[in-house]
């Protein structure tokens, strides 16, 4: 262990993690927050509040494109964060069944848990930059690697390899019960 840095609690437990070369996001559920910390002095160096009215259960969190990303279940919404300033915005309106995100340096997309439709999102949009139809039932790990957006199917036991440049599916590997997946390159 190299640090212990105190961000969540009972009250406010840290549900996720996202990182880059600059930064360390925790989100905390029921604090409604993403925390950020500077991985070089292993400091919270701020926080930014995802729901001011308390109205809402986080989801998902990635970093990606420039900023960092969170989800809103109870709205539908997913929240973009400036990691400069710590502004909140409203990227999109994807409804409540949107809980996955996954993120690389060019690249943000969101999952639909319900339908698995992709949606590519761009900093200081309003609305998907465009969408891929899975027809696939997510569950539980969502990520991008290797050049490809990759998550599991519930329904068909399967692990999804979708190409972005492609907009389509471009692998089915069988693989039963799969919770989590992690991808390099």
């Amino acid at each position: 262990i190299v640090a212990r840095i105190p961000v969540g609690s009972t009250a406010a437990p840290v549900v996720r993690l996202a990182a880059n070369d600059t930064a360390v996001w925790a989100l905390q559920d029921f604090k409604l927050a993403a925390v950020k910390i500077d991985p070089t002095t292993n400091k919270v160096t701020g926080s930014a509040p995802l729901c001011p009215a308390g109205e809402c259960r986080v989801g998902d969190l990635a970093v990606g494109n420039g900023r960092t990303w969170a989800v809103n279940c109870c709205a539908g919404e997913v929240s973009e964060i400036d990691p400069a300033t710590l502004a909140v915005r409203t990227n999109a309106r994807l409804g409540r069944a949107v809980w996955y995100l996954a993120g690389s340096s060019d690249q943000v997309w969101a999952l639909n848990h319900d339908t698995g439709q992709l949606a590519r999102l761009e900093p200081n949009g309003e609305k998907p930059a465009s969408e891929i139809e899975t027809g696939a039932k997510p569950a539980s790990s969502f990520t991008f690697g290797a050049g490809s957006l990759w998550f599991y199917d519930r329904a068909t036991s399967e692990i999804l390899r979708v190409s972005t440049d492609q907009g389509s599916i471009a692998a089915r590997i069988k693989a039963a019960g799969v919770t989590a997946l992690a991808v390099s390159g």
